[in-house]
């Protein structure tokens, strides 16, 4: 297959999941969890590692400080706690 590295990283970097990068490029999901592992990208590792304490810590903080804050305020402030 003629699947270059550049168009593997831009669509694990977009977050497409494996199917639909197999589904976009014309192969099978196991040749792209192949062509990311020989690449060094895991699909595991575009997910944050937070701990469930540390966010249910922030979670708490955030209900104290913004007692009157919308569920999707403090989803901003959360996705921000957790990917910047």
């Amino acid at each position: 297959m003629d699947i270059t590295d550049t168009q593997m990283r831009s669509l694990f970097n977009q977050g497409l999941t494996a199917a639909a990068m197999a589904e976009s490029l014309g192969c099978s999901v196991s040749y792209i969890y192949g062509r990311l592992y020989n690449m060094g990208l895991k699909m595991r590792d575009r997910y944050a590692n937070v701990t469930d304490a540390d966010l249910n810590q922030h979670v708490s903080e955030l209900h104290t400080q913004f007692p009157n804050c919308g569920v999707e305020v403090k989803y901003i402030y959360i996705y921000i706690y957790i990917y910047i």
